[in-house]
């Protein structure tokens, strides 16, 4: 949750099972949302679809929050959002189909990890993974059987700040990477130059057409046919 909070830009898969205590000082330790537009967009909206919160709401997904933040009255609180789970959304739900810019994160139950790994590979390709698990074969069975743009394995986000490992998206999340060695590529221009010497056989296909031309023509509508 906590890379969650920082980032926002995945959707996870976990456990069917949440347990969740924050006992910090919210207003102190956590940055506030950019503008009231997207306090509203991600949690006060009360159109079913304006916001985060209230499309999950209204599509039968639960809600586990820190309630009731002490000292919101004044509108600089109120753009401090407790980080927020939102168990089961459904595909449909806002929050499931836009990159969310606030902490608010989506989970989704499995049985087995086989659905889990449908489950990602029967929706668009995400930027990150984020697998959690001590059983090191079935990281392996995660990485072999998925596509992402970005792998952490144990952890969130480490991936990002490590400038050797190329960053970027693979579809819909992105095209290309970024960082060191891969990002000079990205962002270079490889200029290709080809430089005819002797005979080239590209005067074979210029006009004017004469009888050795012909008989290369025939030969080659025979071997087609």
């Amino acid at each position: 949750m906590a890379g969650y909070v920082v980032d926002a830009a995945g959707r996870p898969i976990a456990g069917a099972h949440v347990w969740a205590s924050w006992e910090i000082n919210w207003v102190e330790q956590h940055g506030r949302l950019v503008s009231t537009n997207q306090q509203r967009t991600v949690e006060t909206n009360t159109n079913s679809d304006g916001s985060y919160l209230m499309c999950g709401l209204t599509r039968g997904a639960q809600i586990v929050a820190k309630v009731g933040l002490a000292g919101r009255n004044t509108l600089e609180d109120r753009l401090v959002v407790p980080p927020t789970l939102v168990l089961e959304p459904g595909d449909d739900a806002l929050l499931m189909r836009e990159e969310i810019f606030g902490p608010i994160l989506p989970v989704k139950g499995y049985g087995s990890l086989d659905e889990a790994i449908a489950y990602v590979n029967t929706h668009p390709r995400p930027l990150a993974l984020y697998p959690f698990s001590r059983d090191g074969e079935n990281i392996e069975r995660i990485l072999a059987r998925t596509r992402s743009g970005g792998v952490t394995v144990n952890d969130t986000l480490v991936h990002f700040g490590v400038h050797a490992l190329p960053f970027g998206g693979i579809g819909p999340s992105g095209m290309g990477n970024y960082h060191g060695r891969a990002g000079f590529r990205t962002f270079s221009h490889e200029r290709a130059v080809l430089r005819q010497q002797g005979n080239p056989m590209s005067r074979w296909l210029a006009p004017p057409y004469g009888a050795r031309m012909n008989r290369i023509v025939a030969r080659l509508a025979r071997w087609l046919e």
